[in-house]
C-alpha cells in the first residue's frame, strides 16, 4: 500500500507518495515516488479525497509497469542467475563464453529497458564477418541460437521473480539451426575398422567394441568403472560420465540431462574380450611402480592413463583420428559409433521405443529427431509384413485343401 508524507516547502504544503514493489537482486526495496500538490483553494476534506485517488492510481500504475523502476542491469542479473543455477562445469563455461558477447551488447541495459529491437540487432551482428575469432567468419546458426536461448532463459527467470512482466525474446526473429545429418558407418566400413585394429593395444580394442555394442557417449564410456559391468551376464550400468573442464580438469559428472537411467548388455564376444583386458589390468596394477589408481580393481576406471588415473576424454577421439588416417579408413570418432549403433538396430526394424531405451533417451522424440530417416517408409514395411503373412496364409490354405 502507498505511503503518504506531508512536505512543507516555501510554496506551501505538498505530499510525497511512495510505493514499494518487492526487492531487487541485492535485497534493496524497489520504490517509486510521486509528489502531488493540492490547489490552494481546496478544503482538507477535498485534499484527503483527491490524495487517496492520486495515490491509488499511482500505485496501480507502478504495480503494472514497475519493471522500469528496477535499476538492475542485464549483466548484473545474468551474474545472479548463473550463481543460483546448477550447471555441469562444461555447461557453465559455455554459458560464460556466450554471456561475454551478450553483455558486451546489452549488459548495460536495465532489464525493463530491453526491447526486441536490441536483441534483433545483437543476434544479427553475430552473423557478421570476424565474429568467430577462429574462422574469421560469422557464427553458425546453431551458435546464434545458443545465445538466444540463454538470453531467453535469463529473462524468463526475471519474469518469475516479478522484475519484468514481458519477455522481449518472444518478439525477436525466429532462428532455426539446420539439422545435421548424422554420420554413420556402413556395415562394411565398420567391419573394416574393427579388422584394422585387431593388432592394436587391447585397451583401444575394448573401448571400440564397447562403443560399437553399447551405443553410449564418449564420456559415459570413459566414466565406467569395473564395478559397473557384470562379468557374469555383461550387464552395463551407466551412471556417470567423465568430462574435461578448463576450470575443474578431468572430473566425473552426471550423464547428460536427456539420458535416463537404464542398462544394456555386452554381447558374449565383447564380454570375453573385456575379461581378457581385466586380467591384464589386474597384473598391470600390481607391477607398475608409479600406479596412482584405486587399490581395488572394481573401483578403478576401465580406461586409464599409464599411471592408473582416468583417461582424458579426448584421448579416444585423438586415437581414432590417427588410426583412421594411418590405416586409410573412413574417418572415425566415438559419436559415429553411437549413431551407427542406432542405425543398425533401426535398419533391422527394432522398434523405436526399444532403441530409445537402449540409447537412454528421455523420450522417443529425441530419438526420432536424429534417426527418423533410418526407420524406413511405413507403407513399405506394412506391405512387406503382410506379403509374408499371406504367403503363410496361402501355404496353410493349400495344406488344408
Amino acid at each position: 500500500m502507498a505511503s503518504i508524507k506531508e512536505v512543507k516547502g516555501k510554496k506551501g504544503i505538498s505530499y510525497q507518495i511512495t510505493v514499494v514493489n518487492g526487492k531487487d537482486i541485492h535485497g534493496k526495496q524497489i520504490r517509486a515516488y510521486k509528489t502531488w500538490t493540492p490547489d490552494a483553494d481546496m478544503t482538507k476534506w477535498e485534499i484527503k479525497r483527491q490524495l487517496d485517488i492520486v495515490a491509488a492510481e499511482f500505485e496501480k500504475k507502478f504495480l503494472a509497469d514497475g519493471e522500469a523502476e528496477d535499476k538492475t542491469t542485464f549483466a548484473e542479473y545474468s551474474e545472479y542467475v548463473m550463481s543460483i543455477k546448477h550447471y555441469a562445469p562444461r555447461t557453465r563455461e559455455r554459458n560464460q563464453e556466450l554471456l561475454e558477447r551478450i553483455n558486451n551488447a546489452i549488459g548495460h541495459l536495465k532489464l525493463g529497458e530491453i526491447k526486441a529491437k536490441h536483441l534483433n540487432k545483437f543476434l544479427k551482428s553475430l552473423r557478421e564477418e570476424g565474429t568467430n575469432k577462429k574462422t574469421g567468419k560469422g557464427l553458425s546458426e546453431k551458435t546464434i541460437l545458443e545465445h538466444r536461448r540463454l538470453i531467453n532463459m535469463i529473462l524468463e527467470k526475471a519474469i518469475v521473480e516479478d522484475i519484468i512482466h514481458k519477455n522481449p525474446v518472444k518478439q525477436t526473429e525466429k532462428i532455426t539451426a539446420p539439422q545435421k545429418k548424422v554420420q554413420v558407418f556402413q556395415v562394411e566400413d565398420l567391419i573394416n575398422f574393427l579388422l584394422a585394429i585387431e593388432n592394436e593395444q587391447l585397451k583401444w580394442k575394448v573401448a571400440t567394441y564397447m562403443l560399437t555394442t553399447l551405443g553410449c557417449r564418449r564420456g559415459e564410456l570413459i566414466g565406467l568403472r569395473f564395478r559397473d559391468v557384470s562379468m557374469n551376464n555383461g550387464e552395463v550400468n551407466i551412471t556417470k560420465q567423465t568430462i574435461y573442464s578448463a576450470t575443474s580438469g578431468i572430473i566425473d559428472g552426471t550423464p547428460t540431462k536427456e539420458r535416463v537411467e537404464s542398462s544394456n548388455r555386452l554381447p558374449d564376444y565383447v564380454l570375453e574380450l573385456l575379461k581378457e583386458y581385466k586380467e591384464w589390468y589386474a597384473d598391470y596394477m600390481k607391477n607398475y611402480a608409479d600406479w596412482k589408481g584405486e587399490s581395488n580393481i572394481e573401483d578403478c576406471h576401465i580406461f586409464i592413463r599409464e599411471n592408473g588415473q582416468v583417461m582424458h576424454p579426448d584421448s579416444i577421439t585423438d586415437w581414432m583420428d590417427k588410426i583412421s588416417k594411418r590405416k586409410g579408413l573412413k574417418h572415425a570418432n566415438p559419436h559415429k559409433f553411437r549413431h551407427t549403433y542406432a542405425s543398425l538396430l533401426l535398419k533391422r526394424q527394432v522398434d523405436i521405443v526399444s532403441v530409445s531405451t537402449l540409447l537412454s533417451h528421455a523420450s522417443t522424440t529425441t530419438t526420432l529427431k536424429f534417426y527418423s530417416h533410418l526407420i524406413g517408409n511405413a507403407s513399405d514395411i506394412s506391405k512387406e509384413k503382410f506379403d509374408d503373412f499371406f504367403k503363410e496364409f496361402q501355404i496353410t490354405k493349400q495344406n488344408q485343401a
